[in-house]
């Protein structure tokens, strides 16, 4: 699945991670993120994976 630009920005905007400087406000929100690295994916990928658990756990109480 490809990193699009609205989920690399609540990304940022949840963790402080460093924001890359071809993402600009005006960005279409439905875009494929372009120019990012792999550790930057796998970084994203990490704190998508620990909200979706948190989010499942909070449904399960």
């Amino acid at each position: 699945m490809p990193l699009m630009v609205e989920q690399y920005k609540q990304f940022i905007s949840a963790t402080g991670y460093r924001l890359l400087p071809d993402i600009s406000k005006s960005s279409p929100t439905d875009n494929h993120l372009e120019g990012v690295s792999w550790d930057d994916v796998v970084a994203c990928a990490k704190w998508a994976a620990k909200q979706a658990f948190n989010k499942y756990n909070e449904l399960k109480t």
